[in-house]
């Protein structure tokens, strides 16, 4: 369910954290073959924050950056990454790559888990890859 929200999703996370959090839950070239790749995979990553921020369960107090674990990795992201997640910041909802994902998992973490595969997934190198969910699938 979104709804409007007082303070807009843009104004609730800065460029600099929404890359962090990219970066740190999709990686890099390394694990998805090539930049590009990689940068896709950060672009899914930042939409699922983005429709958190607009969605009426995750409203103010919440923090992106406290639930996704892998924006502690990095201190300060890359440039490009800082670019696309200003892209994201200020993209029309209806651009959403997602379909509107509202959580993503490693497959490692997946089948720690017990779930069913995602809505949408991003296959990387060897045995990586990310499952976007629209809805928690536990």
């Amino acid at each position: 369910m979104t709804t409007p929200d007082p303070v807009p999703p843009a104004q609730r996370i800065t460029p600099c954290n929404l890359a962090r959090i990219a970066e740190g839950e999709a990686g890099g070239a390394s694990i998805w073959g090539s930049e590009s790749a990689a940068r896709q995979a950060q672009v899914h990553v930042m939409w699922v924050v983005m429709n958190r921020l607009r969605h009426a369960a995750y409203a103010p107090p919440y923090d992106a950056l406290s639930d996704f674990y892998g924006a502690e990795l990095i201190e300060q992201p890359d440039a490009k990454t800082i670019q696309l997640a200003l892209g994201v910041l200020y993209a029309d909802p209806k651009d959403d790559p997602t379909g509107g994902c509202l959580f993503v998992l490693s497959q490692q973490d997946r089948v720690k888990l017990g779930v069913r595969d995602g809505d949408l997934i991003l296959i990387g190198k060897g045995p990586f890859s990310l499952h976007l969910f629209r809805n928690w699938p536990g």
